[in-house]
């Protein structure tokens, strides 16, 4: 087998990934491995390939695409394979489009560009890791990066948006 991962291909040991993200395509080649007993093909997973210890994926993203051409064993949008019981999954988007599943959080990838993405990494807190570093100049910045500031957010005019401190918004129009 050959393990894929965007971020690690196989984990044994604990793994965290916390404010990360992974901008790209995770492609498989031609010419797919042959492993014990003739078993042929991949496991790909958007953050890990296979996830055989504990994991944990904090205020994080992907963007991209999984391209497979060999037989894959599994593939999935958090670890090709894992152990539910192993994984700890808070506040992680992938694109809707990537794999079903219904453990993160999928959304359209609009969502990358228009601010939303950003503005819920940015807002995270959960008393250990926070998202202050994470902003996004919309219209210029295509996804989310370490910049801590959120400009020209689109918004809808009928909605309340409470900056936090630090936080500075531009709004430019309304959708």
């Amino acid at each position: 087998y050959s393990y894929m991962g965007g971020f690690v291909g196989g984990n044994y040991g604990h793994v965290r990934i916390e404010n990360s993200f992974h901008v790209g395509d995770i492609v498989t080649g031609n010419s797919c491995p042959i492993g014990a007993g003739a078993f042929e093909g991949v496991v790909i997973g958007g953050f890990v390939g296979v996830a055989g210890a504990p994991l944990s994926i904090v205020n994080s993203y992907l963007l991209g695409t999984i391209q497979n051409h060999c037989h894959p064993i599994r593939i999935g949008a958090l670890a090709g394979t894992i152990r539910p019981d192993n994984v700890h999954a808070d506040n992680v988007f992938y694109p809707s489009t990537l794999i079903p599943d219904s453990t993160v959080n999928g959304v359209d990838e609009e969502k990358f560009a228009n601010g939303f993405v950003a503005n819920a990494l940015h807002h995270y807190d959960n008393g250990e890791i926070n998202g202050l570093i994470w902003g996004q100049e919309v219209g210029v910045d295509p996804y989310p990066v370490f910049t801590s500031e959120i400009l020209r957010l689109f918004y809808n005019p009928w909605a309340t948006i409470q900056p936090s401190i630090g936080m500075r918004l531009t709004a430019v129009g309304g959708i």
